[in-house]
């Protein structure tokens, strides 16, 4: 048995329903699979791990592989996820045009399992198309292929040509429909090709062609009794069978476990947990004594957070599969977010008895250890998995976020600039990052972070406001309004963005704006003592001295020990002409720990002013 392996592809799910999905490999090695010794090995010739070597396709005597290959293709952006299907914005370059991928057929000899020489087939291989899925005549004459102008699976521009097995000038067969043709099989007496084509809508029909000795093809004939409404009839093979020996067609998959797992699988990935869930009862029911039903309804009840149906789940897998890791490792998730962290840690012990090498499990007790602020000890944890897996961008980030608290904040921020290093999307570590360069005065890095966050998440009100902030400090007062602006836009009622960004135009001496600021924060929290304050201050330099004294008294009565409030009402009080009490304000202010009262005191309240 031929087949691919150390395979990665690109997988993405797409929004329409004829070609839900954009599906090729970029890297994978072609082995054999002896089914007497029950041994893989590496087909030489064909296992080049700088190349991808995917469909591989018996010779009808044996002698012969044909397959598809094209240059290995790396990227880290990829590799950081460890699912088969990956975000769209992770495969961005393929489906926006900017990057190709296209096949080339190869034939290899088999040669016993020895492998060979590769050797590229003419007509299907460099010809700026991609070539793939070649399916040999069983007389060992012609091969047909699929061929489209970039990718492999679901193109709708693929069609199925034609060319002698020793290659040569390929010719588009004439059964060709207008929308996508592959998936195609030989009869037993390579008379006959049946195909699958997308010509009368998103589900995939059968259609058949008769190919006669010269490689000619007739027009293609739709298999009426094949279709089924709202159903996708593909990759079929001829049944080298008498007539008379058939009788029925029997639906074995549908009538299984597997058909609503499938379902399952499917409504899950789309976040439809209600119908994942729904599909998932069917197959237990269906098979009740298979663990991957329980464990995948299980995942469902997670991310729909039962978490109680989720660890009822989780029991039985674990009763029906004890030594299933990902189980004991999801049950500990499950009690991590009920905040029950002893649980947790008991189940995450379990599981690194069976697999001390379970990177998400020491990971989780560092999460659990965090969570009970017990900060070195989570730190060990993550250093163990960090160890195990070096590549992972969440980790890097926790520990990180745990240095932090117990204010190794240099060591944190080599972990959080790591973890961006990893995934340049990593939205927390660039919170984090942000915040302590904040913190520490490194106002440069601050903003740098927190523009990087801002382009990863534009909707994010709170970065907005962070960088505002930050060049508030640095007096960059246009740059913090800006930022202050497009926080209350995505926040309207949030009376501390209205404060921050009154305060930049007082500082910029635009004292009307300011005020309106004020006002919009005093309408929306009555009794923000700093916006009666600021707003004070600019009444006051705009002349408004009864109206500011009014706002001084307010922000006073709800802050009574607040220093500089006393130190500008008293200012006001001095110019009202009201010196006695404006002395008695400046003197609170000063026995407050206001020390510009002091200065204040002597230029107006000693003898002899």
């Amino acid at each position: 048995v031929a087949s691919t392996v150390k395979d990665r592809s690109i997988f993405v799910a797409i929004d329409d329903l004829a070609y839900s999905q954009l599906f090729f490999p970029i890297k994978g090695i072609i082995v054999i699979y002896d089914r007497q010794t029950k041994k893989y090995f590496p087909l030489p010739g064909a296992s080049n791990p700088e190349y991808c070597q995917s469909n591989p396709s018996w010779s009808p005597d044996g002698k012969y592989l044909i397959f598809a290959r094209a240059k290995a293709y790396r990227s880290k952006k990829i590799e950081q996820y460890k699912t088969a299907v990956i975000p769209t914005e992770a495969a961005n370059e393929f489906l926006k045009g900017e990057k190709e991928f296209k096949y080339d057929l190869y034939k290899i000899p088999f040669n016993d399992g020895k492998g060979g020489k590769a050797k590229p087939i003419k007509g299907a291989s460099k010809n700026n198309k991609s070539n793939f899925f070649a399916k040999i005549s069983p007389d060992n004459k012609w091969i047909v292929f699929t061929q489209a102008e970039n990718f492999m699976l679901l193109q709708p521009d693929s069609k199925l040509m034609i060319i002698p097995f020793e290659g040569g000038e390929a010719r588009e067969l004439s059964c060709n429909n207008s929308n996508m043709n592959s998936w195609h099989s030989w009869s037993p007496n390579s008379k006959w090709l049946v195909f699958s084509s997308k010509e009368k809508g998103p589900y995939t029909q059968l259609y058949l062609t008769h190919i006669d000795e010269k490689g000619n093809d007739t027009p293609a004939i739709l298999l009426e009794n094949f279709v089924l409404e709202n159903r996708a009839i593909n990759i079929p093979e001829f049944v080298n069978i008498k007539s008379e020996s058939w009788n029925k067609m029997v639906d074995i998959f549908s009538d299984s476990s597997n058909y609503p797992l499938r379902v399952g699988n499917v409504a899950l990935y789309y976040g439809k947990y209600d119908e994942a869930i729904k599909a998932y009862t069917e197959a237990i029911k269906q098979n009740p004594e298979d663990y991957v039903t329980w464990y995948t309804r299980a995942i469902a009840y997670i991310r729909a957070g039962k978490m109680l149906d989720a660890i009822d789940d989780l029991n039985k897998t674990l009763k029906l599969k004890p030594d299933l890791v990902e189980g004991y490792v999801n049950l500990a998730d499950a009690y991590m977010k009920m905040k029950n962290y002893k649980g947790a840690e008991e189940v995450f012990n379990k599981a690194l008895k069976i697999d001390s090498q379970n990177a998400h499990a020491w990971s989780g007790l560092g999460l659990s250890s965090a969570m009970r602020k017990q900060y070195e000890a989570s730190i060990k944890y993550f250093d163990k998995a960090i160890k195990l897996q070096p590549d992972s961008t969440d980790y890097w980030t926790n520990r990180a976020i745990s240095k932090r608290f117990i204010g190794e904040l240099d060591a944190a921020i080599n972990d959080l600039n790591k973890a961006v290093q990893l995934n340049p999307n990593n939205l927390l570590a660039l919170q984090h990052l942000g915040d302590i360069n904040n913190q520490l005065g490194n106002y440069a890095d601050a903003l740098k972070a927190y523009t990087q966050a801002i382009q990863v998440k534009p909707d994010n009100f709170q970065i907005f406001h962070k960088r505002g902030d930050v060049y508030l400090k640095v007096q960059d007062y246009q740059q913090a309004i800006y930022d202050y602006d497009q926080s209350i836009f995505l926040k309207p009622n949030d009376g501390d963005l209205f404060l921050v960004r009154g305060v930049c135009k007082l500082r910029l001496e635009n004292f009307a704006e300011a005020v309106q600021d004020f006002n919009q924060c005093i309408r929306i929290n009555v009794k923000d003592v700093e916006a009666y304050f600021n707003r004070a201050d600019a009444k006051s330099k705009m002349n408004k001295l009864i109206e500011a004294l009014e706002d001084f008294n307010m922000a006073l009565k709800l802050n009574p020990k607040f220093a500089p409030a006393y130190y500008k009402r008293g200012l006001v009080k001095i110019k009202l002409d009201q010196k006695k009490n404006g002395c008695v304000d400046l003197q609170s202010a000063l026995e407050l720990g206001y020390k510009p009262a002091k200065f204040a005191i002597d230029e107006h309240c000693k003898k002899g002013h």
